[in-house]
């Protein structure tokens, strides 16, 4: 039985966590919110917040995938943040597949790992992003941009 206004709503609108396109071609959220009425401002912090945690999840658990290379520990912050960045991007299973790379990590040979690095497709594919990646990892030095 409904009983309130937000109940007829909600059964006639739908609720939806993520965004759909409406039958009117409308980019839609929650209870029939339209996205381009903007999202109030207490609604905007509590996003906000949900993207801050759902993204420590994921680097946590990149974290966690990255300690199976016993070296990774070892690394000083700078390179360790390369190699969190790459296995974001990649995801795990594709970044454990650089086995070239990993081997030059693992032995400090930072500048045959950047070289590896600049030679693969991903480097083709985002090049400013793996260019600021093989540059921290050579010089152990965050980028100035």
């Amino acid at each position: 039985m409904i009983s309130s206004v937000q109940e007829l709503l909600e059964q006639d609108e739908g609720r939806r966590t993520w965004p759909y396109t409406d039958t009117r071609g409308n980019l839609t959220w929650g209870i029939g919110h339209r996205l381009s009425n903007g999202v109030a401002a207490d609604v905007q912090a509590l996003l906000d917040q949900a993207i801050d945690r759902q993204f420590q999840h994921d680097q946590d658990a990149v974290v966690q995938g990255l300690q199976r290379w016993p070296w990774f520990a070892t690394l000083d912050p700078v390179r360790q943040a390369a190699l969190i960045d790459m296995a974001f991007n990649l995801g795990l299973t594709a970044f454990s597949l650089f086995a070239g790379f990993l081997n030059y990590m693992g032995a400090s040979q930072w500048t045959a790992a950047a070289a590896d690095l600049r030679d693969t497709l991903v480097y083709q594919q985002l090049p400013a992003r793996y260019e600021r990646l093989a540059t921290m990892i050579e010089s152990g030095q965050w980028p100035s941009s």
